[in-house]
């Protein structure tokens, strides 16, 4: 995988659904980003 920052730990936040049992949930975003398109 290409993403950045990529640990064994890593989801794609777009496969997060929201919901009452999340309240408090503490996340790490990493400090940069890959974009194929810009980089």
């Amino acid at each position: 995988d290409l993403a950045f920052g990529l640990t064994h730990t890593s989801r794609l936040g777009c496969q997060i659904k929201m919901s009452d049992e999340l309240d408090g949930l503490k996340v790490t975003l990493p400090a940069a980003t890959r974009n194929m398109l810009v980089d």
